[in-house]
């Protein structure tokens, strides 16, 4: 019963639940390896690589069957609900709405709540979207202190973490009526490639302050 109630809760309703939960258990003093597995997982930038770290991860292995029998849940998608909690409102609601998907969100949920507030000022005003690509470069700068408005924009366009195309001349054909008449005799295809090429550049030297606008 426990377990279809909360499969009928909203993301951040889940979220919210899931951490009134944990707290109680908390202030009761039960279960200390599960809270502090999904501690782990929930804040890992503040672990420390020792060898309480990894005993704690080895008792909570245990802890994972208890949590699955109660919300259908591993320890560690507890932790992900958990950082929907760190989300500023309008993005949660975002995650409700299906605008931002669940995983994508867990890397937003490390962003301050300031460049949050940017990001959704931004989504409001343009019709980007987030992905999972996206989210890991927010987190990124985020955590590099390089996340600016600018930034923020260019990743969310999709501007920045696409390769380029280098800006290659469309193909071109030419008419045979067009060179023919030029080409009086016996040319091979190397020595017409050879004059065209010398007669461009001439062409161009000559007239450089032609551009394409002239003819728009």
């Amino acid at each position: 019963m426990v377990q279809r109630s909360f499969a009928d809760l909203s993301y951040s309703e889940r979220a919210i639940a899931l951490k009134t939960h944990m707290e109680a258990i908390s202030k009761q003093g039960k279960r200390n390896d599960l809270i502090d597995e999904i501690n782990r997982l929930s804040n890992p930038h503040k672990i420390n690589e020792n060898s309480t770290s990894c005993q704690v991860g080895t008792k909570s292995e245990r802890s994972n069957e208890s949590v699955g029998k109660e919300y259908g849940l591993s320890a560690r998608n507890v932790a992900r609900y958990m950082r929907i909690t760190e989300l500023i409102t309008p993005l949660q609601i975002r995650i409700d709405n299906g605008e931002i998907p669940f995983i994508p969100s867990i890397s937003l949920s490390y962003l301050s709540s300031f460049e949050q507030g940017i990001i959704e000022q931004l989504l409001s005003e343009t019709s980007h979207k987030v992905d999972m690509k996206k989210a890991e470069f927010l987190r990124l700068y985020s955590e590099r202190k390089k996340l600016t408005k600018e930034k923020i924009l260019q990743i969310l366009s999709g501007e920045f973490g696409t390769k380029s195309k280098p800006k290659n001349a469309p193909p071109l054909k030419i008419k045979a009526k067009i060179y023919q008449k030029h080409f009086i005799g016996s040319y091979t295809q190397s020595e017409m490639e050879s004059i065209i090429d010398k007669a461009l550049t001439d062409y161009f030297a000559n007239n450089i302050r032609i551009v394409k606008s002239d003819y728009v």
